[in-house]
């Protein structure tokens, strides 16, 4: 066995969640110690996925996967480095053209700002970085007037920078947006709170909107909170809202389960009755509120919208999910047999507590009187039965009395 101090470094580390650890291994090589720490958790799975972007340092010194790790203290994954080896020649000229271009700072400060250039710039720019961060396209314009103004200092202007931004700078900004840029790096985070209860139906839910797609809802304040306390960000919340504003729109209304703390009630009252071979559509549902949300297609998240799905389907919210309304009004209202009462509305439960009598319940639904589909009573003895008295009915909170 082998105790190593693990560090992790830029992407990797946001991806793992923490900066460095101790870890106890039996592991010979580097990618044997991968390997092991892809079965630990999803988040490390995602951060070694493609060991292609990475690189390894043993000891401070940089390794291959293959490196026997026997007598090592420390190892660090990090991505790689841009430039390569330094070559003697190259870099002789490069200290040459430095020297020669000492003292041409108060020059190029004396040029100004070249406003228009720059937004010309941008605009050139931008489709070319659909994917990207909307502030890069002016960043990297920013870049390309200042090496024109440097050019024209010179007398040479034999580069199109702007061109050679295009060709070779936005694919390679583009490839890192769609690989690992922030919203991806955001939902990833998300995931690993959902999976450990830390996040749920009060502030991420799948959902199908109006017009038929699917889409997870996310409430970006409260949710932020909760990946910023429990990760290092690498980015701020502005920034990810402009993001998603730049890619799916603004927020819209949609609903979410109204706190924390009543879910989790809801989502343990749900375990508890299942494990005792309850029936599970006799609980009150679950109290919804309209919240302004960021919706992201399920195609940009399959496999936490597929989560979220089967979590909401098996007991954390008492409604499939598919309820989507852009107005103030609650969610679709289960359907009652048709043998009971006309109007879903008139049986209530007493309380904003999820507690119900489960087991009381179906043993005096029989005294329930069977009325005609146009009749809208309930007899005193069944709200004795249910404990509902009529002085607290309300409306807005059902319960499913399906058999």
């Amino acid at each position: 066995m082998t105790t190593l101090q693990v560090l992790y470094f830029a992407w990797v580390r946001e991806r793992v969640g923490v900066s460095s650890e101790q870890i106890t291994t039996q592991a010979a090589t580097v990618a044997d110690l991968v390997a092991e720490l892809r079965t630990r958790e999803e988040r490390y799975a995602l951060a070694f996925s493609d060991l292609s972007a990475l690189r390894v340092a043993i000891d401070q010194d940089l390794r291959d996967f293959d490196t026997p790790l026997a007598g090592a203290r420390e190892v660090a994954f990090f991505p790689p480095m841009t430039g390569g080896e330094r070559n003697g020649e190259t870099y002789g000229a490069l200290q040459a053209a430095m020297d020669q271009a000492s003292g041409a700072l108060p020059d190029l400060i004396a040029a100004g700002v070249p406003k228009t250039r720059i937004r010309d710039i941008t605009k050139q720019l931008q489709p070319h970085l659909n994917s990207a961060h909307p502030r890069l396209a002016r960043s990297w314009a920013l870049f390309v007037a200042y090496g024109e103004l440097v050019q024209e200092m010179c007398g040479e202007n034999t580069v199109d920078l702007c061109q050679f931004a295009i060709d070779h700078i936005c694919p390679e900004l583009n490839q890192a947006s769609e690989s690992g840029d922030s919203v991806a790096d955001f939902l990833d985070k998300v995931g690993i709170l959902v999976r450990s209860s830390k996040a749920g139906p009060w502030n991420v839910r799948a959902i199908t909107r109006r017009d038929g797609t699917e889409a997870i809802a996310i409430h970006l304040p409260s949710l932020w909170e909760d990946v910023k306390s429990s990760f290092t960000m690498s980015y701020n919340r502005g920034a990810l809202q402009s993001l998603l504003n730049n890619r799916n729109g603004k927020p819209v209304t949609a609903k979410l389960q109204r706190d924390r703390q009543s879910a989790q009630d809801h989502a343990r009252n749900v375990a508890k009755v299942r494990a005792e071979g309850g029936n599970v559509s006799l609980l009150p549902a679950p109290i919804y509120a309209a919240q302004k949300c960021h919706t992201i297609p399920r195609e940009q998240s399959p496999d936490l919208f597929e989560f979220l799905k089967t979590q909401e389907l098996a007991g954390y919210s008492g409604y499939s999910g598919s309820e989507w309304d852009e107005d103030e009004s609650g969610p679709a209202l289960p359907e009652l047999p048709s043998s009971g009462y006309s109007n879903p509305k008139e049986v209530t439960q007493v309380t904003d507590s999820p507690q119900v009598a489960v087991q009381q319940i179906p043993s005096n639904l029989e005294k329930v009187t069977q009325k005609p589909s146009n009749q809208k009573q309930v007899t005193n003895e069944s709200q004795t039965a249910t404990g509902i008295q009529p002085e607290n009915l309300r409306s807005n909170q059902v319960t499913d009395l399906r058999s």
